[in-house]
């Protein structure tokens, strides 16, 4: 009996959670970059919902769609001038608000009266109310979060037990930087203003085993945090000997989000083939903010 009105008890707590969570709606990391860290707050979005009844871009078909869910232009201040989404899978999309605005851009969490299947970008995507002259690739999927901003020169955070080394970005003007010119890789995505160049260009930040010497820091597991996707995970030996790089700044300018920013990891695919096929993508970790020593 006392394992009975035990099971009812974990049953109503269950459905109580259950209930507050549908009551509270769908919510969106809103990143606020700070002069020394990232701020993560989590913004309700059922507050300001809107409907938009529109087709779906990314779908064949003629019929049109009931699109439930909040349009952007409601959810940031006035005197914000661009912004950046990012994606659960390292997708970006980048654009001026005034173009946010104007299309009427929703993060959308229904369709037709049900929750965004995974399997159609849900469960939160973006849609736009005025599709004219629109690129397929504008309509972002699986969206985590959402930056005012370009989101630049946030120093990386190294954490081990409750100790946080900041790494300026400016470091690379200190013994053990290093420079490259290379052909930079960028995150898949959407910008409506251009990158601009496309050929080799100055990247600059460190070799990861000489910066954690540097620090002093040992370690066993190495926990990369990205502002979006998953967390990376490295053993020690992944590390030991290789030429790993962290890069903060191109071409003498600290990295935006939508250049792959704050920081991102890279390896050269050619020398450490076992090691590229770990990242999210071919030689790459984006929107790298924390990393974690244990």
């Amino acid at each position: 009996m006392r394992f009975f009105f035990a099971g009812l008890f974990i049953l109503f707590f269950l459905l109580t959670v259950n209930a507050f969570s549908a009551e509270k709606g769908p919510e969106i990391t809103v990143l606020e970059f700070h002069k020394e860290k990232i701020s993560f707050v989590s913004k309700a979005l059922s507050a300001r919902t809107s409907e938009i009844k529109s087709l779906d871009p990314n779908f064949p078909g003629n019929t049109l769609h009931s699109f439930h869910g909040a349009f952007i232009g409601d959810l940031v201040s006035k005197d914000v001038e661009n912004l950046t989404l990012l994606s659960a899978d390292q997708y970006m999309a980048f654009f001026p608000m005034d173009f946010i605005r104007e299309k009427g851009a929703m993060l959308a969490w229904s369709e037709n009266g049900r929750g965004i299947p995974r399997t159609r970008g849900g469960p939160l995507k973006l849609i736009f109310e005025k599709k004219d002259s629109l690129h397929p690739s504008a309509n972002a999927w699986y969206v985590t979060a959402l930056i005012p901003g370009k989101g630049q020169g946030v120093p990386l955070r190294l954490v081990k037990g409750d100790v946080v080394h900041l790494v300026s970005g400016e470091e690379y003007l200190e013994p053990g930087a290093v420079l490259l010119d290379m052909l930079v890789p960028v995150p898949k995505g959407y910008r409506h203003t251009p990158l601009g160049s496309v050929g080799k260009q100055e990247v600059r930040g460190f070799i990861v085993e000489d910066l954690l010497k540097r620090k002093g820091l040992s370690f066993d597991t190495m926990i990369l945090k990205s502002l979006a996707g998953r967390d990376l995970h490295l053993e020690r030996r992944d590390i030991e000997g290789k030429e790993i790089f962290l890069f903060s700044h191109k071409d003498g300018v600290p990295l935006s989000v939508p250049c792959g920013g704050p920081w991102f990891l890279w390896v050269p695919p050619q020398q450490y083939p076992q090691l590229a096929e770990k990242l999210p993508n071919p030689d790459s970790l984006f929107f790298i903010h924390e990393i974690v020593l244990e």
